[in-house]
């Protein structure tokens, strides 16, 4: 589920090191991307002493695949059980926005080139009648050896997935909330400024890999 973490994470990997994504231009996909926002600007929470923020991406992508939501919700559950590092519950039948939705307990690895962190989250989802799919990931615990991913603390995502506008389009929301922790020998203005940076220069070619692996799976 790498795609709908990479707005924080690829802080987690250093620009040299970041691997290549694909571009929906060349591949065909037909999409729209918003500049990403910072729906609460990082700032230091007094009470943990953790600078937390949150960025939001909007776009709206046509569905290749020709099974809507119905095949979203495949692919997420398949891709959960693939990439699983490991499985430690589910799926699991729950109720998620008010109706039925699966839930898995699962770690997933992240970053590359040092910057590795093992995140373990309560994932879960649901298909509301193949109209908008909902899902959350919120993390557990976060372990991380190396790199900036040490630093990383909490990382809670949600995504919705909805019809768009005109037939065969849709959209697709993510927000990404996240805390991290500030070495003691960074400068707070520089600190913040190098996440605010890295994140907003890779977020164009992550959203063009998030709208292409949707785009092919719906």
């Amino acid at each position: 589920m790498n795609i709908f973490l990479a707005f924080v994470l690829t802080w987690l990997t250093p620009h040299e090191t970041r691997s290549p994504v694909l571009n929906a231009e060349k591949s065909g996909i037909e999409y729209f991307c918003e500049p990403i926002a910072w729906t609460h600007d990082l700032e230091k929470d007094p009470a943990d002493g953790l600078f937390k923020g949150s960025v939001q991406s909007d776009c709206s992508y046509f569905g290749e695949n020709g099974g809507g939501i119905n095949t979203v919700e495949t692919f997420v559950n398949d891709k959960v059980r693939a990439d699983a590092n490991p499985l430690h519950a589910g799926p699991i039948a729950t109720t998620y926005k008010g109706t039925p939705g699966t839930y898995y307990d699962v770690s997933l690895k992240y970053g590359g080139s040092g910057s590795d962190a093992l995140v373990r989250e309560d994932l879960q989802f649901t298909n509301q009648e193949a109209r908008d799919f909902y899902m959350s990931a919120k993390s557990k615990s976060i372990q991380a050896k190396g790199g900036n991913g040490k630093y990383l603390k909490t990382l809670d995502i949600t995504t919705w997935i909805g019809q768009g506008s005109s037939a065969g389009w849709f959209r697709v929301r993510v927000t990404s909330d996240f805390s991290v922790e500030k070495p003691w020998y960074y400068p707070t203005d520089m600190f913040r400024n190098e996440i605010r940076t890295q994140i907003q220069e890779a977020a164009p070619q992550t959203q063009i890999k998030l709208v292409t692996e949707l785009a092919n799976h719906s």
